[in-house]
């Protein structure tokens, strides 16, 4: 049975799959939320319980973002650099929270999953800690100001799990300058 909890102004909607001791989290702008006919096929078609994750537009440049930063397109608001928050909000709120309303028991694998500045965050994080096994880091942000020179500064420690990539094809002919490298 699908349900709803709400931590903070985090939305969560936890679609649970008792045959399955994983669950993949999916962190999704609020403005795009998903059907949950949808949701429930990709949780029965992935064998996994999941939780989408829906982060209100007025936080999405602060809570993903490693650190502080100007803003992108020139002129916008510059971001707040609040991931490492965010991911303790994660780890302590929402994933503690959301596996007791899927009530499958123990888990054995965690995936994360997140599209633009939650793509960003899902490999800052990755690269960091071991709270999920495999990421899908979609149209991630690599164009964040100092994000690559930081991933190439850091070591990369085995993992057991997989990670995803999926870069955009506009970022090359946007308007925005500082897409245009991701490509």
């Amino acid at each position: 049975m699908i349900k709803t909890i709400e931590i903070g102004t985090l939305k969560c909607v936890c679609i649970p799959n008792r045959a399955s001791k994983r669950v993949v989290y999916m962190i999704y702008p609020a403005v795009s939320v998903f059907s949950e006919d949808w949701l429930t096929q990709q949780a029965e078609k992935n064998s996994c319980s999941l939780v989408a994750i829906y982060v209100a537009p007025d936080e999405w440049d602060n809570l993903l973002t490693p650190w502080q930063a100007p803003g992108v397109p020139k002129g916008s608001a510059p971001f707040k650099g609040q991931a490492s928050e965010f991911y303790d909000m994660l780890i302590s709120k929402v994933i503690p929270e959301a596996e007791n309303t899927l009530a499958t028991g123990e888990i054995d694998r965690r995936d994360l999953a997140g599209v633009s500045l939650a793509g960003l965050f899902t490999l800052w994080q990755w690269m960091q800690f071991n709270t999920f096994h495999s990421i899908a880091c979609i149209s991630g942000s690599f164009w964040y100001s100092g994000f690559m020179e930081w991933f190439e500064s850091q070591q990369i420690h085995s993992k057991e799990g997989l990670a995803y990539f999926l870069l955009g094809i506009e970022e090359p002919k946007a308007n925005i300058k500082a897409f245009r490298p991701v490509g």
